[in-house]
């Protein structure tokens, strides 16, 4: 495992272990390979969230997909 690849996993365990966390959004950048546009969406904590980076990335200069927490409460 690369060390992007622990980083990103140890911030989604961070973000479901959260109780302000409802959910997932997989974030790619417009110009992203058809690999990384399969995975961009919503998922729900139950779900299967895709892990990242993508494994069949073909992105020029590597994945940049992203994990986004969706909030259940935003304060101030």
């Amino acid at each position: 495992m690369t060390a992007k690849a622990k980083e990103l996993a140890a911030s989604l365990e961070r973000m479901k272990n959260n109780s302000r966390v409802s959910g997932i959004i997989v974030i790619v950048d417009d110009t992203a390979c058809p690999a990384c546009q399969g995975v961009q969406g919503n998922y729900t904590l139950d779900e299967d969230i895709p892990t990242l980076p993508v494994e069949w990335c073909s992105c020029a200069g590597g994945c940049t997909a992203r994990y986004q927490p969706f909030l259940n409460d935003i304060y101030p």
